[in-house]
């Protein structure tokens, strides 16, 4: 049976305001939960990877806060069509 390990963290973000960001690895085999380095190495992964995720959510509320609310949406959607064609892209190589 495959498993999932998930790693949360919470962090403040000022005036009683959280930012919680989750890191889920699905499909794990049995025989590599039971290897403690492996665990131990895909943790810190997540760990590493949940603070990069929000390290460049403080990048970009401080780029949109440079924009009036019409076009931080025109740039937050803009970045999201290069984000998803990037990903088709990626797909299709």
């Amino acid at each position: 049976m495959n498993r999932r390990i998930s790693t949360e963290r919470v962090y403040s973000l000022g005036n009683y305001q959280t930012l919680r960001l989750v890191d889920e690895v699905n499909d794990i085999p049995d025989e590599l939960l039971l290897n403690a380095k492996f665990i131990d190495d895909l943790r810190r992964l997540q760990f590493i990877n949940l603070d990069l995720m929000y390290r460049k959510y403080l990048i970009l509320i401080k780029k949109l806060s440079e924009f009036n609310q019409e076009d931080a949406i025109g740039f937050l959607l803009e970045t999201r069509e290069n984000i998803n064609d990037e990903i088709t892209n990626q797909q299709e190589s």
